[in-house]
């Protein structure tokens, strides 16, 4: 524990419930109320998150943010894009890639559009967004999002104006404009091209990308049934979701099962992956989170049973293969 003219308290804790049988671990953090620190970290305890529903536990591995800029990093981003927009633009203007002036122009315009949208979802100091990555009945994997922008329509016509750039590439597979609606969203879709053999085990023969733009926000999916995943990524936002989940700034949450075996399918005989195995055998998590506290936040690392037994068979062989030696 410690403090200073800003922080009132610095603490560590971590506790062993018998009835989850998880280790939650916590870092707290609590300002002096009415410090300056204390106002920056207030809008953490405030958040919502309009893509909550989209978290689901059996994910493989969910990312989401969400938060409201303070003052002090809305002043630190915004200059930040500008000059990321200055580089870019210039960048464009000296190259020699593009075959023509014109295809120059579009560049620029495109990348013009896109930093307009950055900065406009910037200056309306709301970030929110989710990412998850799940397995198929099939084992292959998609990859599921979502974010708040300010004005996703720019981002459908930026990627329409990419389109037509593209369609002079033979690299780029097939893109079909507005190849579905879903709610009034317009769905474009990519065919991935897949040369990698790992990739095509992961994503499949044939993944597609579908995107879409409007309701302040942009949708996305990879994979196979991509279409069904992007449907069900518009019909999650602003719906109804725990508290739990839906206040929390940082989260990232993984299922160690399927990774332990996805990892298995590759791996040579290891006695230690036979222990994860076993440890893991039913979809045990891993949890970080940023929550918000009054005045304050906490950083929290939460590791159900199967760590446990994995961290204590784990010792146990170490312990044994060191008195064989």
């Amino acid at each position: 524990m410690c403090s200073s003219d800003l922080s009132r308290e610095v603490a560590f804790g971590f506790r062993l419930s018998e009835e989850d049988k998880n280790l939650v671990m916590d870092v707290t953090l609590e300002a002096q109320p009415g410090s300056e620190l204390a106002a920056d970290l207030q809008p953490l305890s405030e958040v919502s998150s309009r893509f909550a529903a989209l978290i689901e536990p059996d994910a493989l591995l969910t990312f989401a943010m969400t938060c409201e800029l303070s003052d002090t990093l809305h002043a630190t981003l915004q200059p930040l894009l500008l000059e990321a927009q200055n580089e870019t633009l210039s960048a464009i203007a000296t190259s020699e890639k593009p075959k023509t002036e014109a295809r120059r122009q579009k560049i620029t315009e495109i990348a013009t559009r896109l930093f307009d949208v950055a900065l406009a979802t910037v200056d309306a100091r709301q970030l929110d967004s989710v990412v998850t990555l799940r397995q198929g009945a099939d084992g292959t994997l998609r990859v599921i999002g979502t974010g708040h922008f300010a004005t996703p329509e720019q981002m459908g016509v930026a990627f329409e104006e990419a389109v037509e750039l593209a369609a002079e590439n033979p690299d780029v597979g097939e893109i079909t404009l507005n190849a579905a609606t879903h709610k009034g969203l317009a769905i474009h879709s990519l065919e991935a091209k897949m040369a990698d053999e790992e990739a095509k085990r992961l994503l499949g023969e044939r993944p597609r990308l579908h995107l879409a733009f409007g309701n302040n926000a942009a949708f996305f999916a990879l994979g196979q049934e991509s279409l069904a995943a992007i449907e069900h990524a518009i019909d999650t936002a602003d719906a109804p979701a725990a508290d739990e989940t839906r206040g929390i700034p940082l989260l990232v949450q993984m299922a160690m099962g399927p990774w332990i075996e996805l990892a298995a399918q590759n791996a040579e005989e290891d006695p230690y992956l036979t222990l994860a195995r076993e440890s893991f055998s039913t979809d045990y998590r891993l949890r970080f989170a940023l929550e918000g506290i009054p005045n304050g936040l906490r950083l929290r690392l939460e590791l159900q049973e199967g760590f446990i037994r994995f961290l204590g068979k784990s010792v146990a062989m170490g312990f044994q293969q060191g008195l064989g030696q």
